[in-house]
């Protein structure tokens, strides 16, 4: 039997992800359409048959499950530096493992902004301040990975074979991918061209603020980014061990690429999960620097699993100790 102090906690918890932008409707529809879409990337890929007759080295799966935590502890120094305001890094780590929870269940990470808003409101920001401070660590990781990605490519381009790569990714799956993140974007500019003006204009002047910003205070510039190269380290180290995991080797600056590379599919495809648009193009790219067909399903999709898809089990735990503990 529900007891009143439950029903009241169930309500404040049901509250807080409707402040986030998920109601839970949007939230049921979201877990059953990023289930199905799962089961489907699985079986269509052959994974577990695939599992069961390669000969995986273990260990470095397990080390890959302990290091993929680094990319939300990479997002939480950033959020963290960015702030004026002390804030304790084990709660703001709670929060960027909560917001897994509203990065696949909400579009344009609406739902992960309103909870870093709410969060830093609790933790006795205004609003103002709350809204530069989450804008600030975007705008520094941002421009970060933007710098890492052309030197990457640069570092990696003598590795890539890119007949090999022609040769075992069909054509069509190219076109797949490409209809799917162009007919996104056409829909998402179609819908919102009447907004698009105004947020150009508002993203160039928010820009110009934390150019200054960061100008002024280039030690809170510098621990931002490093909370990104964190979280890039993170996310490559697992895609790494995960490679070594099924008896293969890859160069360290094509899987940056790679990692850079389908989190922004992931970011643009305005739907759950990006419709398996980066679990493509990790496969396309650890198949490009060599990596075995089957291995690289097996790394692929392991790795989305690990950084995309279980994140909001314990997210949503995150997101209710952050709750009773009265930090959103």
């Amino acid at each position: 039997m529900t007891t009143p102090l439950t029903h009241r906690r169930v309500e404040r918890f049901s509250s807080l992800l409707e402040d986030a932008h998920v109601s839970r409707w949007w939230f049921a529809v979201s877990a059953v359409t990023l289930s199905v879409l799962l089961v489907a990337i699985i079986w269509y890929t052959h994974l577990p048959s695939y599992l069961a007759t390669y000969p995986i080295r273990w260990w470095f799966f397990l080390a890959a499950v302990l290091v993929s935590p680094l990319q939300f502890a990479g997002y939480a120094i950033a959020l963290r530096s960015a702030s004026t305001t002390k804030l304790h890094l084990l709660p703001v780590f709670g929060l960027e493992v909560g917001e897994s929870v509203t990065q696949m269940a909400t579009p344009e990470s609406v739902g992960s902004f309103a909870l870093s808003m709410r969060f830093l409101k609790k933790a006795g920001l205004d609003l103002p301040s709350s809204a530069a401070v989450v804008g600030l660590s975007s705008f520094v990781s941002t421009v970060t990975s933007a710098i890492v990605l052309p030197v990457a490519v640069l570092l990696a381009a003598s590795t890539i074979n890119y007949a090999e790569l022609k040769r075992d990714i069909p054509s069509g799956l190219w076109e797949v991918i490409a209809g799917v993140i162009g007919g996104a974007v056409f829909v998402t500019v179609l819908i919102k061209a009447p907004k698009v003006r105004f947020r150009l204009a508002h993203s160039a002047r928010s820009a110009g603020a934390y150019v200054r910003t960061a100008v002024r205070n280039p030690q809170r510039a510098l621990y931002i980014a490093f909370g990104e190269f964190v979280t890039l380290f993170g996310e490559t180290a697992a895609l790494m061990l995960l490679v070594l995991a099924v008896r293969q080797h890859s160069n360290v600056a094509a899987l940056v690429v790679i990692v850079l590379v389908a989190s922004t599919a992931s970011s643009v495809v305005p739907i759950p999960g990006g419709l398996g648009a980066p679990e493509a193009i990790l496969v396309a790219g650890l198949v490009s620097l060599g990596v075995e067909h089957k291995a690289a399903l097996i790394a692929a999709v392991s790795y989305r699993l690990l950084t995309y898809w279980m994140p909001p089990v314990p997210g949503i735990i995150s997101l209710r100790w952050l709750d009773r503990s009265g930090r959103l």
